[in-house]
């Protein structure tokens, strides 16, 4: 439970923070991690961070400040990095998130970053909101967010280009046609032709 899990990180000396959370999750010497649902630190960590402001980076790239906060986008100042949340396909369950990280991004960090524990073939990003019969299947969480803010409520997000068995069936519940639009690059164009 929630309750739980901030009583282990209280124990362990790790206050609900991505980095801090990380940290004790690379250390080997905490092996009662394990026991930590993936779900409860990403709860956690998503909690801290800040509701009031955002990037001028995300902000320049077309998105306003209401489909932000709708979508539930916030900001980690510690990493300058936009934090997405990844709902189950009810909505009610916090699975995981993602961090897009502002350019210019630090070295040796990847440009998205996701929460410990958090399977990206388990689940398709922006499911919970998508409307039922005609979805359109993009590669990222922007994309979806994106095509939700110009109309297209049908867009989910399969987080790459390879579509998981799980995320097969969660399209098969979502629509009766599925309209691919990966990117327009090589690696979007093998993730069609499969």
């Amino acid at each position: 439970s929630q309750a739980e899990a901030q009583r282990w990180l209280a124990r362990h000396g790790v206050e609900p923070g991505f980095d801090k959370v990380l940290a004790a999750v690379a250390d080997p010497a905490v092996a009662e991690l394990a026991e930590v649902d993936g779900a409860v630190i990403a709860a956690l960590d998503y909690a801290g961070q800040s509701t009031v402001r955002t990037s001028s980076y995300i902000l320049s790239r077309g998105f306003t400040v209401e489909t932000l906060r709708s979508w539930g986008f916030r900001y980690d100042a510690a990493l300058s990095a936009v934090v997405i949340p990844v709902y189950d396909i009810t909505g009610v369950r916090l699975v995981g998130t993602i961090r897009r990280m502002v350019p210019p991004i630090r070295v040796g960090l990847p440009k998205y970053l996701y929460s410990p524990g958090f399977t990206k073939a388990q689940h398709l990003f922006g499911a919970h909101r998508a409307t039922r019969g005609h979805v359109i299947l993009v590669e990222g969480a922007l994309d979806a967010v994106w095509l939700h803010q110009c109309g297209f409520s049908g867009a989910v997000a399969l987080l790459g280009v390879h579509c998981s068995d799980r995320q097969r069936r969660l399209l098969a519940r979502l629509g009766c046609t599925v309209t691919r639009a990966l990117d327009n690059d090589v690696a979007g164009e093998e993730g069609t032709a499969r």
